[in-house]
């Protein structure tokens, strides 16, 4: 009987996919960069700044800040200041909203 040849090549690396990770770190960023009540950039107005703006972009940018939860949630202030009349939770694991210490918390809203 004649011995099988096989192809196998013990000298080459075992591929690896990154895909799982990659990923995860996409949602991971997509997260801290969007406000979830409004679905705009964290680093843009939001919905309701955006409205009233015209002109004025660079005004309206100082009066529309992001705010982080003590959960790392981040959202504009205006977002969550209106969510927070309603329910003192955070929009997006529904744990007890605390704002995280950042030295701006004398910030009015």
């Amino acid at each position: 009987m004649a011995d099988k040849k096989t192809d196998h090549n013990d000298d080459q690396p075992e591929k690896k996919s990154g895909v799982t990770l990659w990923t995860s770190t996409v949602l991971s960023d997509i997260q801290k960069d969007t406000c979830a009540i409004c679905r705009n950039h964290v680093k843009q107005l939001c919905i309701d700044c955006e409205a009233e703006q015209g002109n004025h972009f660079k005004e309206f940018q100082e009066m529309c800040p992001e705010v982080t939860g003590a959960c790392n949630h981040v959202f504009h202030l205006h977002c969550i200041s209106r969510w927070l009349k309603n329910k003192w939770v955070c929009p997006l694991d529904y744990r007890t909203w605390e704002f995280k210490k950042t030295g701006k918390e004398n910030q009015k809203f």
